[in-house]
């Protein structure tokens, strides 16, 4: 998509200089405008003229010896009416404002917008061939604010020149046609079914407009927060105004921040091939490092916009206002539950659709799909009123009339003979969720197969996140599900999929399956109590199953890396629900993988459950025991708590001496570990007997050859 860039000059100033730039630029994938291009389209010329503006990447500014045509005295006072801030940010432009021209206005007007502004000043001297001039008293004192505000251009002499340092300036802002915009977004724009967001999406577009331009007030990247209820559209809004915009950003950019770890491992995967694509950061594997480059790759190239989304807990808030903090020159659009954030981040609440709305979704959506009659608008009115006009219910109800090929009546029909049950059922979820959006999801889980209900009732439990293919198709996880649903599990997910219950998506590392956060929560909701512990306890099994070789070794990442978040909620899940095994040993593996990639923080807390749970199975004197406290004293000593972790490698020595003997391989290795620690507390006198004690055990264990001797 081409660029847009505006070229501000006299034209007696400048003959044939336009004609020149424009070619250049059109070179490298600009749509090049000037004020010729608005004069005759009726209307106030200086709005036409801020309209463009406001849409343009860039703006070119010549400064010559000539002012221009002074702007006529109504448009002025069109500008200070629509931009009541304007005299705040260029307070020494009051005394001039009736004498400024159209040109001069448009370098103001860029300034205002945030635009990229570039200035080049004519010499006088040389005139464009032209006698030497004097600049006019008005365009003399343009030139001097703009020097005052630290713009400081250079000369030109020649319009070779001109057309070199413009390509040169321009080089990163402009890339040449064939460059890739980086984009991301989850979904393509939804067109005409996207229904009454037009007054929301204008509200956003003008509090980024003059938030961004009011000194002292935001951050130096312009932010929102589009906060407002689960299931209201908050996500679809935040893509559909990237999607108005595209043509105006650098970059299209998405992310997830449920939590402040997903929010660096979405910013992470911005550098590979797919997005940010760059070359040096997907070498290393430090989440770390790639999250610094993707952040340094922001900073180099102005102009970009990103969608923050799902930040609905307050950790998460607080990281991405960290995240804030460090960029600029570009546009974030957060997703939120939470309506109070910093005085930084400018806020905008979605409510629900309009009924007229609503009604107007339910039947384009549904179009082809039902069994059409003469009443429907009134039909889909009386369905949007059942829906509370929540978009997600409407989208979920359009799925299930579509699937099955209903009439509207016919979907109310099953409704309301189904309403007392169903109310009665989701009692416990009326005060967490609209009423209607659990009756919506109700009547497709009842449209399920026995096999798709349980699968649900299983993947409930599955953290929030896309959960891998190859959990369905490799075989040891493959016959655990086969087993837990008596059918096959990729029949089973295609019709959790066909009811929109589940979506498939393809990413750079392969196909994945996505149970929405509320899906889940429902259905959770939905299975009685007696039946919790039987579905926890399968999805265990089932990422038992999906274990894959050490989680230490690098090789092996590719395979963890996708399922540790569901590993984590699941085994948080049966840890509450009182599910010992295998519950701790897969909490211990995927502390064991985020503390290889020195991931302290998130290992050390499974590592401290893991280790208190063993203790309550087996006992505080168990070897089991013994190894969960090993780890941890592992962990804190990569940390420098030496001081917390002595205590429990000793207990660790004497665990191993009572239980296994003094002289087992394993006392050699927990009185080395200890001797370690010693040593690096230059306490080499307790440290060498310990060692030669390992070393005597080590000889008689093995042999005096043996490699673990040496």
């Amino acid at each position: 998509m081409s660029q847009p860039v505006f070229l501000s000059s006299v034209t007696s100033d400048f003959p044939g200089f336009r004609q020149f730039i424009a070619e250049d630029l059109r070179k490298v994938d600009a749509e090049v405008r000037d004020q010729e291009h608005f004069r005759n389209r009726g209307g106030l010329l200086l709005k036409l003229l801020d309209d463009y503006i406001r849409e343009c990447r860039v703006v070119i500014h010549l400064v010559g010896a000539k002012a221009g045509h002074v702007a006529k005295p109504d448009e002025v006072a069109y500008i200070r009416a629509t931009y009541p801030y304007f005299l705040q940010k260029f307070p020494a432009l009051e005394p001039h404002l009736s004498q400024l021209s159209y040109t001069q206005w448009e370098a103001w007007l860029a300034l205002y917008h945030g635009r990229e502004l570039f200035v080049w000043v004519s010499q006088p001297e040389v005139a464009l061939g032209q006698p030497p001039f004097t600049r006019e008293p008005s365009q003399q004192t343009h030139f001097e604010l703009l020097q005052q505000r630290g713009h400081l251009w250079p000369n030109f002499s020649s319009v070779e020149q001109l057309r070199r340092e413009i390509l040169i300036s321009l080089h990163d802002i402009l890339p040449p046609k064939s460059d890739r915009k980086p984009n991301n977004l989850p979904y393509p724009t939804l067109g005409t079914l996207f229904k009454g967001r037009e007054l929301f999406l204008q509200a956003v577009r003008e509090k980024f407009q003059a938030g961004a331009n009011v000194v002292g007030v935001v951050t130096p990247v312009a932010a929102q927060v589009v906060h407002g209820l689960g299931g209201v559209g908050k996500t679809r809004a935040a893509v559909e105004y990237v999607w108005r915009h595209a043509g105006e950003f650098s970059a299209l950019l998405f992310v997830t921040a449920d939590s402040p770890e997903n929010l660096q491992r979405q910013l992470a995967s911005l550098v590979g091939p797919l997005v940010l694509d760059i070359p040096e950061a997907q070498l290393v594997t430090q989440q770390e490092a790639q999250v610094a480059a993707a952040i340094r790759w922001l900073q180099e190239h102005p102009g970009w916009c990103l969608i923050i989304d799902n930040v609905d807990t307050e950790p998460a808030a607080i990281a991405v206002q960290q995240l804030l903090a460090k960029l600029t020159r570009g546009q974030v659009l957060i997703t939120s539950r939470l309506s109070k954030w910093s005085g930084g981040v400018e806020q905008l609440e979605l409510d629900v659709l309009a009924p007229e709305d609503a009604r107007d979704y339910l039947l384009e959506k549904t179009a082809g799909d039902r069994e059409s009659a003469a009443n429907d608008a009134e039909l889909a009115l009386a369905i949007a009123k059942d829906l509370d006009h929540l978009i997600l219910g409407l989208e979920q109800a359009a799925a299930y009339i579509s699937a099955l090929g209903l009439s509207l009546s016919g979907y109310r029909q099953r409704w309301e003979t189904k309403r007392a049950e169903i109310l009665h059922h989701l009692d416990g979820l009326v005060m967490t969720y609209p009423k209607s959006l659990a009756v919506t999801w109700e009547t497709s889980f009842a449209q399920l197969t026995p096999a798709a209900r349980t699968l649900l009732e299983h993947l409930a439990w599955f953290a929030p996140d896309p959960v891998p293919l190859f959990l369905f198709d490799e075989e040891k996880p493959a016959a655990v599900w086969s087993e837990l649903l008596e059918a096959d599990p990729r029949v089973a997910l295609a019709n959790l999929k066909r009811y929109s219950l589940a979506k498939q998506q393809q990413t750079e590392k392969g196909a994945t399956i996505v149970v929405h956060r509320l899906v889940q929560e429902i259905t959770r909701g939905r299975i009685a109590a007696t039946e919790r512990v039987t579905r926890i306890a399968g999805a265990l099994r089932v990422l038992d199953a999906g274990l894959a070789g050490d989680p230490q070794d690098v090789r092996t990442w590719p395979h963890w890396e996708p399922l540790a978040s569901h590993y984590v909620a699941t085994t948080t899940f049966a840890d509450q629900a009182g599910l010992a095994d295998p519950t701790a040993r897969l909490m211990n593996n995927i502390a064991q993988l985020y503390a290889a990639k020195a991931l302290h923080q998130e290992a050390e807390p499974l590592m401290r459950r893991t280790l208190a749970i063993d203790e309550q199975s087996y006992g505080a004197d168990h070897p089991e025991v013994a190894i969960r406290l090993n780890n941890l004293a592992q962990l804190l000593k990569a940390t420098n708590r030496l001081a917390e972790a002595e205590p429990l490698m000793r207990r660790v020595v004497s665990i191993f001496e009572k239980s296994l003997g003094e002289i087992h391989p394993n006392v050699a290795t927990a009185l080395n570990n200890l001797a370690q620690l010693l040593k690096a507390t230059n306490r080499l006198a307790e440290a060498e007997p310990l060692m030669r004690r390992a070393l005597a055990i080590d000889e008689q264990s093995y042999g005096a050859v043996h490699p673990d001797f040496a």
